[in-house]
Order: structure tokens, then sequence, then C-alpha cells
């Protein structure tokens, strides 16, 4: 069995600094970016990167992410 992990992005709005977005990087499990983008939905694809497809997801806590 194999087992993954994403690295995200994930914009975060410091509530001291009201105004400056500060970029944060998190550890997702695959369930969660499933969750997040509707299973990868076709819907939600922005494009092709680099790397691969990259999708818009929004998480529990209303944080938006690209994936």
């Amino acid at each position: 069995m194999v087992f993954a992990s994403m690295f995200c992005c994930v914009k975060n709005l410091d509530r001291k600094e009201k105004g400056k977005k500060q970029l944060t990087w998190r550890i997702f499990s695959l369930k969660e970016l499933q969750s997040a983008t509707n299973n990868f939905n076709y819907d939600n694809k922005l494009g092709e990167g680099g790397f691969g497809s990259v999708y818009w997801g929004q998480l529990w806590d209303g944080s938006q992410v690209m994936v």
C-alpha cells in the first residue's frame, strides 16, 4: 500500500496585519485534497503546470487552495 501526501500553498490573513496576505505551507492528505477539489473535478481545473494539472479547491475552513 502506498501512502501519499501533497504540499499546497494556502493564503492566510494575519489578524495583526490586516490587509497583508501571508503564504504558509501545510501537508494535506489525499482525502482532504479530494474533498476540497470535488474529487479533482474537471470544473475545478485551472490549467496545466510543469508538474501536471492545477486545480482550485476550498478547504473545510473556507481557505482556498491551488493543488
